[in-house]
């Protein structure tokens, strides 16, 4: 009876570790969506890491920077969350009826942060430390 438990538990074990297939890339092993996008808003000098990982079919990456910011890209290479540590998130990346709305609330000043989209909802933290959430057509939850 042990060994059928142990057993149990070591298979668990590794279909645990397998699912969690989260290892070190190179830059240009990126989606080239990914790739391009870094290069026109980011400086490929300042990347610290480059991670895939693997959930059957799908493929999830993170580049993180010496300034401890990062993107994180789905499949495709559309990303799913910047987290900018020191400087604000180009505005060109923020959809523009949600730049208006800070625009307009928070004044022109409002600087976003963060961006994160989540089954077409956005959630986004602005520098005066306002966290906003809107939904999938872009008004303020």
């Amino acid at each position: 009876m042990k060994r059928i438990i142990l057993s149990c538990l070591a298979a668990s074990l590794c279909a645990l570790w397998a699912m969690a297939d989260d290892h070190v890339i190179n830059f240009n092993q990126l989606p080239s969506a990914a790739q391009q996008l870094i290069e026109t808003y980011f400086d490929k000098n300042d990347i610290r890491s480059v991670t895939a990982d693997m959930h059957g079919s799908r493929t999830d990456y993170e580049v993180k920077f010496y300034d401890g910011s990062s993107i994180e890209f789905d499949t495709d290479g559309q990303w799913d969350e910047i987290d900018s540590k020191v400087t604000a998130i180009n505005e060109t990346l923020v959809p523009v009826a949600i730049l208006e709305t800070i625009k307009t609330r928070y004044g022109k000043d409002a600087k976003v942060k963060k961006i994160k989209i989540d089954r077409q909802e956005y959630e986004v933290d602005l520098d005066n430390g306002a966290e906003l959430e809107f939904n999938s057509n872009f008004k303020l939850k």
